[in-house]
């Protein structure tokens, strides 16, 4: 299963359409459509945002490890929350940049979470 099937399971779970779930990350429903048929390649950040906004794990949606949801052991799906102000920022600078440079802050984001993700498996 591939990074664009794991989005539409999640989606589908949620209940959300494709212009909800964009809505919600500063996306338009064309761009998950994009994100979804694996036109668009799903980044990092997308990852982060659903991780904050819903709860799904960036881990299970990037690379299929792990539980879908955080909290799945309890069964309980986190409640539908507005994206965060830092989220909507992103998006927003993100939305007026030339496709090269969002490529180089989306590589950046990625090479962040990597390392952050070393440092916690480091300490734990």
């Amino acid at each position: 299963m591939d990074t664009k099937d794991r989005l539409r399971i999640a989606r589908e779970k949620l209940g959300l359409t494709q212009k909800k779930l964009g809505n919600s990350i500063g996306l338009k429903a064309e761009n998950v459509r994009d994100l979804e048929s694996g036109k668009v390649k799903f980044s990092t950040l997308h990852a982060l945002a659903l991780e904050n906004i819903y709860g799904l794990c960036s881990d299970w949606l990037l690379s299929g490890s792990g539980e879908m949801f955080s909290n799945e052991i309890t069964g309980h799906t986190p409640p539908l929350a507005e994206p965060d102000l830092i989220t909507k920022k992103i998006n927003q600078m993100l939305a007026g940049m030339p496709d090269e440079k969002k490529r180089d802050v989306l590589k950046y984001a990625e090479e962040k979470k990597l390392l952050a993700d070393l440092l916690k498996e480091k300490t734990a």
